[in-house]
């Protein structure tokens, strides 16, 4: 039986023996009659003729800017409040997705100060029992998208597997909202640049490498590999002075093999791909003139 987490063919570099797949504890099985072959119109496969070339970097420039910059009132309903917002479209690319600002109530505001003069233990047990009282101000909103049911029980349900790489490598999880009775996802705002636009193609090649390398070896020291390696979901942050990668999007992953040797050079495959992308994306920018280095 075919699974949605089986990588679509042609998306890396030749590897025989096929992977398991993760077996999310909230994900209902495939039924027999969804075969693989109807659903791989989800996962965008990388063409560089039509994905980078000057031309639809323009465009996508000018999308991105329009739909990112429509501020809009919004609310959701986040375990026992209803949250108030402002915010836009996080990129052109994701309608689903929301950068938000959190309106803080005063009854937030006085749970919040209670909550900073806690002892540690106890601060984090109130901030997993009751995380809608404690919120930052900037989130991520990322909604089911029609359809969506098993990616998005997917996400959370690897997104709880990763927590130790939470705010790390991968956004933090807060929990599961509903938005315009939709079903969707509070993330932290993981800031910087999506590698796919010029202010997250800044670096050289040299010095972007390491950097997926670190990000992808993180999931795979956990088990997890990408199985939707667009550069759209990789982000450039700055901490403090350095540089990192972090990874976003997890609706599609597979689980590793136990054998390190594997999983090591399924990671390297996976850095070589990223890299023909960023290459050739990086190429059309500095075509384009829109090469921020």
């Amino acid at each position: 039986m075919s699974s949605m987490f089986t990588r679509a063919s042609g998306r890396r570099s030749p590897e025989t023996t096929p992977r398991k797949t993760i077996p999310p504890p909230t994900i209902t099985p495939r039924k027999a009659d969804t075969p693989h072959k109807e659903r791989s119109h989800r996962t965008k496969e990388f063409n560089p003729e039509v994905e980078f070339t000057p031309s639809s970097q323009l465009l996508r420039r000018a999308k991105w800017t329009a739909e990112t910059t429509t501020q809009m009132q919004s609310s959701f309903r986040f375990g026992t409040r209803i949250i108030a917002a402002t915010g836009a479209r996080a990129d052109g690319e994701h309608p689903n997705v929301l950068r938000l600002r959190v309106h803080h109530s005063t009854v937030q505001a006085i749970a919040q100060a209670l909550h900073r003069h806690l002892p540690s233990s106890l601060r984090s047990w109130a901030s997993s029992l009751f995380p809608e009282w404690f919120l930052p101000t900037n989130i991520i909103l990322k909604k089911q998208k029609p359809g969506w049911e098993e990616e998005f029980d997917t996400e959370q349900a690897t997104y709880q597997r990763l927590k130790c790489l939470q705010g790390l490598v991968i956004p933090t999880y807060y929990g599961q909202a509903t938005h315009n009775k939709t079903r969707a996802l509070v993330l932290s705002d993981i800031g910087g640049a999506c590698v796919a636009e010029p202010a997250g193609a800044v670096l050289r090649e040299q010095d972007v490498r390491p950097l997926f390398d670190q990000a992808l070896g993180a999931l795979a020291s956990q088990g997890i590999s990408h199985d939707d390696l667009k550069l759209d979901n990789f982000h450039l942050v700055d901490r403090g002075g350095d540089r990192a990668i972090m990874v976003v999007d997890l609706e599609r992953v597979n689980e590793l093999p136990p054998e390190p040797d594997r999983c090591a050079r399924l990671v390297r495959n996976d850095v070589r791909f990223l890299m023909r992308a960023y290459r050739d994306h990086v190429e059309c920018l500095r075509e384009d003139g829109l090469l921020l280095h």
